[in-house]
């Protein structure tokens, strides 16, 4: 597993969104904000307790900034992305190696693997709508691929209706992911770029998936595994 440190983190962020020298104490602020919301999942640890971040968290951090960058707020971000997160990271996890490689393991299919877009309902308002009870959060990240974007938008909208989710926000993961790992590199340059796959996928299966998630994941780490001998 890959032992980050807080400070590793937030130059890596920093890094990606071209932080500048004078505005860092701000953005740090705004990570910290994202803390004590409870993200990256397990970082609230309460005063002088030191998290171990990791690549997972990294990447949660990452998405989360990623949701403030489009005007929402930390609690309404972090209540997406936990919604989310474990659909999310299998998607991390595949376009961290070349789509050639993911159609050769076979469980994502053959089409349109040269990226995964994570599109989410942005909903601002969300907390002044009304809802169900518990349901913050949920159905608001969908995982597409290029060739399905223009019928979920086209499908999207007829279905929304006046103050509905007519409106997304669209990432490419494996972009903002070589984005992010690039910046890393810089900041821990003892850090292999070959190995990170298998060690995204460690962490992974360390954590708490669903059975079936977790199937999906160690059938990938195999596939990996067998690829190097």
């Amino acid at each position: 597993m890959v032992g980050l440190t807080y400070r590793d983190v937030e130059e890596t962020l920093a890094a990606v969104h071209r932080i500048r020298p004078d505005k860092r104490i701000a953005f740090r602020a705004r990570l910290k904000h994202l803390q004590r919301e409870g993200w990256p999942e397990g970082a609230n640890t309460g005063t002088g307790k030191r998290f171990n971040y990791q690549l997972s968290s990294l990447m949660q951090m990452a998405l989360a900034i990623e949701l403030l960058q489009a005007g929402l707020s930390p609690r309404r971000a972090v209540a997406i992305l936990k919604a989310g997160w474990q659909e999310t990271a299998i998607s991390l996890m595949a376009v961290r190696v070349a789509h050639p490689i993911l159609a050769q393991w076979g469980e994502l299919g053959t089409q349109d693997l040269q990226e995964i877009f994570w599109c989410v309902h942005p909903e601002a308002l969300q907390d002044l709508a009304k809802s169900s009870a518990g349901d913050e959060g949920a159905d608001d990240i969908v995982m597409l691929r290029p060739g399905q974007l223009p019928p979920y938008f086209l499908s999207s909208l007829e279905v929304a209706g006046f103050g509905g989710q007519n409106r997304a926000l669209v990432i490419g993961l494996r972009a903002l992911t070589i984005e992010v790992d690039l910046k890393l590199f810089d900041v821990v340059p003892k850090l292999d770029s070959e190995e990170m796959p298998m060690l995204f996928c460690a962490e992974l299966l360390g954590s708490d998936l669903t059975l079936e998630r977790r199937e999906i994941v160690r059938s990938f780490a195999d596939f990996l595994k067998a690829r190097r001998q």
